[in-house]
């Protein structure tokens, strides 16, 4: 815990934040108390709410109007800002927290939110959000706010997801059609899965054109690639109890030795080991690649060009024995423990959770909603990629949730490519892994 915390130290010298003060206040009102609370809630006041990220299919513009709704309803005045993820918002964040002038609503990136809770940074959230709410949140979602520690946080929500968003497999219908392949509108096996990009790989002629294809596109830059096939292989990163690594498994290696095969036999495009997602997405929308695995964010960006209403195809994950694990991830809703007005903040919280906020918020951006009653708007409900992702949520899983699970990545990152560079075995590969996350979750403590 000390190494998180020394980084806020650190970057609170380079940075500060300056809170804005309103020209205008409402008429001084009272609503009555939060659910929880024992005091009724003063709306003449102005919050702050930063979201991390906002800067994807007019996800701020839609966000605003959210905000300027509920002003309208509470009086409560909103100071929205956005900071988008090329700016390292996370870091902004616990500048502003050491600096102890921070909003009183963050939207965050999983598991962000663990990493501050463990050092005791962010408030409850039983005491503020309703029942009817937290019964409303779609299961996945709603167990990963939930935190597991020490302390008093110990079985307490300490986020609420603004969104979800799971991968599953992309496809190009023109290409499958050209090669004879069925679509993967239901899971593979692993085998065939392997087998189908290795027949959709090869010189195809598409719209009259004749292209060099690869069957999947895949990165070793990114965990989310390759963790899906390690998990059906029942590997981890972690022991249950997150005290060690478990990368040195069986499990572990074959679902490695799995991936690796995509490059040996050159169904995935040359530079994968460090290629980016934009990269592989400009490459399928060249129909240089049959499928490829991403977030329901980028159908909505795939679909603003003409042609592909047609040509664009959701999938499902390949299971192994049945598990098709997905990698899931979400952008979560906490209040910091020093927020000035963490009622009020719950207060946009809940709004911001109702099914006609989350219908809009996802109709947008595309991402899955968080509650069920929006996953039961006929706007989503009959919407086949909506439902796709939502069936790849089932067997949905998280990353690591400790507080040096940037560390573990970058370890991943470079232990795979050095692995697909043949600068080590793969038993050699584990075993280096496993020791540099155990360093890193001693240096942790």
């Amino acid at each position: 815990m000390k190494k998180f915390f020394a980084l806020f130290l650190v970057v609170a010298m380079v940075l500060s934040f300056v809170a804005c003060t309103p020209t205008e206040e409402p008429t001084p009102t009272q609503e009555p108390a939060v659910e929880g609370t024992k005091e009724p809630v003063d709306t003449n006041v102005t919050i702050r709410f930063w979201q991390a990220g906002g800067d994807t299919a007019d996800a701020q513009a839609t966000m605003k109007s959210l905000v300027e709704a509920f002003t309208a309803e509470t009086g409560i005045k909103v100071d929205y800002q956005t900071y988008p993820w090329g700016a390292n918002p996370h870091t902004s964040f616990q500048t502003a927290i050491v600096g102890g002038d921070v909003a009183d609503l963050l939207i965050v990136g999983s598991p962000f939110d663990y990493g501050l809770a463990l050092e005791g940074q962010v408030a409850p959230l039983d005491e503020y959000i309703s029942e009817e709410t937290k019964a409303d949140l779609q299961g996945v979602f709603a167990s990963e706010g939930v935190f597991h520690g020490e302390g008093e946080l110990d079985g307490k929500f300490i986020s609420m997801p603004l969104y979800g968003g799971t991968r599953t497999i992309y496809y190009n219908k023109a290409i499958f059609d050209a090669a004879g392949v069925a679509y993967p509108d239901t899971s593979w096996t692993m085998e065939e899965f392997l087998e189908n990009s290795k027949k959709l790989t090869g010189e195809f002629e598409i719209g009259g054109e004749k292209k060099t294809v690869y069957g999947f596109a895949t990165s070793a830059k990114y965990a989310s690639q390759y963790l899906p096939f390690i998990w059906n292989f029942g590997g981890e990163i972690l022991t249950q109890d997150n005290s060690a690594a478990a990368v040195n498994s069986e499990e572990w290696k074959a679902g490695v030795e799995y991936f690796l095969q995509f490059f040996e036999e050159g169904v995935t495009p040359p530079g994968s080991e460090a290629m980016d997602l934009a990269e592989q997405l400009a490459m399928f929308m060249d129909d240089q690649v049959a499928m490829m695995c991403a977030t329901v964010d980028y159908v909505t960006e795939i679909l603003k060009n003409e042609g592909w209403d047609a040509k664009l195809g959701v999938g499902a994950m390949p299971n192994n024995n049945g598990i098709a694990s997905s990698y899931v991830g979400a952008d979560v809703f906490i209040i910091p423990a020093i927020a000035k007005y963490p009622a009020q903040a719950a207060m946009l919280l809940e709004y911001l959770l109702r099914t006609d906020s989350q219908v809009k918020y996802a109709q947008v951006v595309g991402f899955t909603p968080a509650v069920k009653s929006a996953m039961e708007d006929p706007s989503i409900a009959n919407d086949p990629v909506q439902l796709a992702f939502a069936n790849a949520l089932e067997d949905g899983k998280y990353y690591a949730k400790v507080s040096c699970s940037s560390d573990i990545t970058t370890i991943l990152r470079e232990n795979i490519q050095s692995l697909l560079a043949g600068n080590m075995t793969l038993d050699e590969y584990a075993a280096d892994a496993e020791a540099r996350i155990n360093q890193a979750l001693a240096e942790a403590e």
